[in-house]
């Protein structure tokens, strides 16, 4: 579900018809869970789970497809777990992460 042209009705239309369980595809990820927020029709935000088997660069490339900018205007930064990027525009913020076993994809629309 992409949450740029998204709504709560097309959200509802996708888990009806199997969600992640026939479409669990995000520009070449594979989806294990997602958590979407919707406000009135809109939705607002969505967490997405995946394999840590994809590389942070594949990982940033499915997230740019829905944030906007490019590979270059994400932060990239090292802890004690691995990579976290993050990318934030004056209507969107990213983030991508990992624990041991997957990737947590972040996506906040700001109001």
């Amino acid at each position: 579900m992409d949450p740029v042209t998204g709504n709560k009705k097309k959200w509802s239309e996708w888990a009806d018809n199997g969600g992640l369980k026939k479409l669990n595809d995000f520009y070449g990820l594979e989806i294990s869970r997602v958590d979407v927020g919707c406000r009135d029709d809109r939705i607002t935000g969505l967490v997405m789970w995946t394999s840590q088997s994809h590389s942070p660069k594949d990982v940033r490339k499915a997230m740019t497809k829905i944030c906007g900018g490019s590979d270059q205007d994400w932060k990239l930064v090292s802890n004690f777990s691995g990579k976290v990027g993050t990318y934030e525009s004056p209507t969107v913020m990213c983030r991508y992460s990992h624990d041991e076993v997957n990737w947590e994809l972040l996506y906040l629309r700001k109001e």
